[in-house]
């Protein structure tokens, strides 16, 4: 039997209306906010990216006023011709509104929470994807993050996390802070019990060893840290009963 969609008095076109939607039983149509969902996420990566890259190049012709906090990545980590990190100037001061907002974000309870539990899932792909450049919160934030791989000191399986790589004038520095959480992260004991690591910047990668910062050496790389990111002494006000340990990735 003909589909009724085919009958049709004498002197009609056999075409359907464009509005007759019996036509279209058992056809999948794209779903409008699905597609606007895809089409702004692309649109927001893109922008950070361009973001991220533009302010990159623009301080990159300022760097006859840097403080000490500020030196490029390749001569505080290494003295050899290898520039396996570009230079970029994260100070506080010099951050947008919108990083400064998201930066004292993460300091808050609820944010470090959020931050902690939900960031390093989607930094790894964004690492990815940018080539080792970038990850999502470094674009977001302007944070020099780099990628950290420790064996785990009890597993003896190596263990890549996202952190935040701070570039001082004793050295590229982590700080063992966990997000202002009661307890130390994992690769504050992976790294006591085999110093060896590996780290990624700006897509080079690099062999280093942790040495623990004491003293006056940690006493200055904490206050340069904080020009940088100055939630951390919120975490520190949080975590008053353990000490929170500042690493030095000296180059092998």
């Amino acid at each position: 039997m003909p589909h009724l969609d085919v009958l049709r008095s004498p002197g009609k076109s056999a075409t359907p209306s464009r509005f007759d939607h019996s036509t279209q039983r058992g056809v999948r149509r794209p779903c409008a906010k699905r597609e606007l969902r895809s089409a702004l996420l692309q649109y927001l990566l893109l922008g950070a990216y361009r973001h991220g890259a533009h302010d990159l190049e623009c301080r990159l012709t300022r760097r006859e006023s840097l403080v000490p906090h500020q030196l490029p990545i390749s001569r505080v980590v290494s003295a050899s011709p290898l520039c396996w990190a570009r230079y970029m100037a994260y100070s506080y001061a010099q951050a947008n509104l919108a990083q400064r907002g998201l930066r004292r974000l993460g300091a808050t309870v609820p944010g470090s929470w959020v931050f902690s539990r939900l960031l390093h899932h989607i930094d790894r792909p964004v690492h990815t994807l940018t080539g080792g450049r970038h990850t999502l919160a470094s674009l977001l934030t302007g944070l020099p993050v780099v990628m950290l791989t420790t064996t785990g000191a009890r597993s003896g399986i190596s263990r890549t996390v996202p952190l935040l790589g701070l570039p001082t004038s004793d050295g590229l520095a982590v700080i063992a802070s966990n997000w202002g959480q009661a307890w130390h992260p994992a690769r504050y004991y992976n790294l006591r019990v085999d110093p060896r690591a590996t780290v990624v910047v700006n897509g080079e990668t690099r062999r280093v060893t942790a040495v623990v910062a004491t003293d006056d050496r940690r006493a200055r790389i904490w206050q340069q840290g904080l020009k940088v990111y100055p939630g951390w002494s919120h975490y520190e006000r949080r975590t008053s009963h353990r000490d929170i340990a500042v690493y030095v990735l000296e180059p092998q």
